[in-house]
C-alpha cells in the first residue's frame, strides 16, 4: 500500500517540476554566481596548462 501511495505522489508532480527540483542546486550555487560576477565586471579567465 505504501508503494502505491509513493508512486501516486511521484506521478502527481509534473516532469517540469521534477526537473526544476533537480537543477535548483546547480543553478543556485554555480550559474547565478557566475552571472553575478560577470555583471559586476569581474574577468573570469581559464588557466591554460602547457
Amino acid at each position: 500500500m505504501e508503494k502505491i501511495v509513493e508512486i501516486g505522489a511521484r506521478k502527481s508532480i509534473s516532469p517540469l517540476e521534477r526537473l526544476e527540483t533537480i537543477l535548483h542546486p546547480c543553478v543556485s550555487f554555480v550559474i547565478i554566481p557566475i552571472f553575478a560576477l560577470a555583471n559586476a565586471g569581474v574577468v573570469i579567465e581559464l588557466l591554460e596548462t602547457t
